[in-house]
């Protein structure tokens, strides 16, 4: 009998010290602003734009119908106008001396991660990694101006 009792008060007291520690005042509906809800709504559509802009990046990569420069370009551009948590994430994820470098990284980053997925797909980064070797050093610098005048003349 006084194993029950104090098996009973153990679990009377737990259960109350549980009770005491939830936080119960994230279970009232959001009370959030409109202007709160429209800056949300704001960065959520200027996330997808970027993420957009990035997943045709790597599709046209995979494909072959766009050359690793050019991607960059497309990303960073994004990036600027859309999304610039992206290029502060980078410094941490990528390594490189320069937002493009660690742009062009991360894009065959990605295309590696997903190599076992699409035939080809492994001698496409192949190809890639050898284009990200032979691009200029004042490419990858953040000197060279990413508009589309640059890039007919960047060779």
């Amino acid at each position: 009998m006084n194993r029950l009792a104090i098996f009973l008060t153990l679990a009377c007291v737990s259960s109350l010290v549980a009770v005491n520690l939830i936080d119960f005042s994230h279970s009232e509906p959001d009370r959030a602003s409109p202007i709160q809800n429209a800056n949300f709504h704001d960065e959520y559509v200027s996330y997808f734009c970027f993420k957009n802009t990035f997943d045709t990046a790597i599709v046209k990569l995979r494909r072959g119908d766009i050359q690793l420069k050019d991607a960059c370009i497309q990303v960073e551009v994004a990036a600027h106008r859309w999304h610039p948590k992206y290029l502060g994430n980078l410094h941490h994820s990528e390594q490189g001396k320069t937002d493009r470098e660690r742009i062009t990284r991360n894009l065959i980053g990605h295309l590696r991660m997903s190599e076992d997925l699409y035939p080809g797909c492994p001698l496409r980064v192949q190809a890639l990694e050898a284009q990200f070797r032979a691009l200029s050093a004042r490419f990858l610098s953040d000197e060279f101006a990413p508009s589309g005048h640059a890039m007919e003349n960047e060779g």
